[in-house]
């Protein structure tokens, strides 16, 4: 009977340390199942925001690549116009000299002139 009552407490401790055992790996998965939860939380936010900032990046290269034909194009048109102004100013030069030639001729008309009368 004593070996009887010695197994049973044997028994009843095993028993009850595979209860406390058990609740403590019932906590442990518990908690493991929450951080689970918030990393797959976070792992999404993550990846939203990797696909936001990729739709937002691939909208600034378009954007980049937009305002580098815009640039290419205003260079362009800055190159005609300097061009243009140089030709205008050689035109302006040549108009001068003429103009100067022009009243020249016409003041040594008007002294031929003059000594006529």
């Amino acid at each position: 009977m004593r070996n009887q009552s010695l197994f049973l407490s044997i028994l009843l401790g095993i028993i009850v340390i595979l209860v406390i055992a058990g609740i403590s790996l019932s906590v442990r998965l518990n908690t493991l199942s929450k951080s689970y939860q918030s990393a797959i939380s976070q792992n999404m936010e993550v990846e939203k925001k990797n696909e936001s900032l990729k739709e937002e990046k691939k909208t600034l290269l378009e954007e980049i690549e937009k305002l580098k034909k815009d640039l290419t194009i205003f260079q362009d048109k800055v190159e005609k116009l300097e061009i243009a102004n140089k030709n205008l100013k050689e035109e302006l030069e040549k108009t001068k000299k003429l103009k100067d030639k022009l009243e020249e001729s016409l003041e040594e008309e008007l002294m031929r002139k003059e000594p006529k009368k």
